[in-house]
């Protein structure tokens, strides 16, 4: 029975030091805040109203990630570039 608590009990400890471990790794720092892309998201560009608020114009990233000017049509929401 001495050697069942003892077993459970070096076990119990070990579990512990490797949470404490992982734990560290996932400590936030500045580092992982500015250089990774875990906390970068995609930001919404300013759009500008046109046409007496029937329309408006922002700025989006097309398929090759080059900026492009577009419009859009308020009520049908209807696209060009």
């Amino acid at each position: 029975m001495k050697n069942n608590l003892r077993f459970l009990f070096i076990l119990f400890i070990g579990s512990g030091i490797l949470n404490a471990q992982e734990t560290k790794d996932s400590l936030l720092t500045i580092d992982r805040i500015y250089n990774t892309s875990e906390f970068k998201k995609d930001r919404q560009r300013p759009i500008s109203w046109i046409e007496n608020g029937d329309a408006f114009v922002t700025i989006e990233r097309n398929e090759k990630e080059h900026d492009q000017r577009v419009k859009y049509i308020s009520r049908s929401n209807e696209k060009s570039l």
